[in-house]
């Protein structure tokens, strides 16, 4: 739907659709909100970091197996 017909989706799903969609914006849109907390610039900059991913522990993948064929009849 065109940006500016939006206002005329009354969908109940379109309740739960972001209105902010980059997250540029809404890192911008949280650090006007909290400027006065303070505390709140570390907060937000670990919120929207994109550094690599810090995973704890990872599954081991599981073991290959070769399964029968079968033509089915």
């Amino acid at each position: 739907m065109q940006s500016h017909h939006a206002h005329l989706d009354f969908h109940p799903s379109a309740a739960n659709e972001p209105k902010v969609h980059s997250d540029a914006h809404v890192k911008a849109i949280a650090t006007a909100a909290m400027k006065d907390i303070p505390g709140a610039a570390e907060l937000i900059n670990s919120h929207f970091e994109k550094g690599p991913w810090k995973i704890p522990y990872a599954f081991a993948p599981k073991k290959h197996i070769n399964l029968p064929f079968s033509l089915g009849w």
